[in-house]
């Protein structure tokens, strides 16, 4: 991911929840590059959710739970998360409105 592209979801990210931060935050889809690792989640629960483990795990990555899942069918409870995050995913899955579905 490019930093002007993390850069811009740190601000949507703040703009949103001006200094009130997420409890929880999930990435759909997140990689060595987590958008996790934008600073207003420091003290949240984090979790990337990929649908295969990933080989190279960075330091940012290895701060957050690690879950295998298909985000078609998210194992999650309604409401667990204050924040749903991904960037470079939906378009490579083949059902994205049911991802964008359980998002919601």
């Amino acid at each position: 991911m490019s930093p002007k592209v993390f850069e811009a979801f740190a601000k949507i990210v703040a703009s949103f929840y001006k200094g009130k931060l997420p409890d929880a935050a999930l990435e759909v889809g997140a990689s060595a590059q987590t958008l996790l690792s934008i600073p207003d989640f420091e003290k949240s629960r984090k979790v990337a959710l990929n649908a295969q483990k990933i080989k190279k795990i960075s330091s940012e990555l290895q701060k957050c739970e690690q879950v295998i899942g298909n985000s078609n069918s998210l194992e999650f409870a309604d409401g667990e998360f204050d924040c749903v995050l991904s960037s470079s995913v939906l378009e490579h899955d083949k059902y994205f409105w049911k991802s964008v579905e359980e998002i919601y």
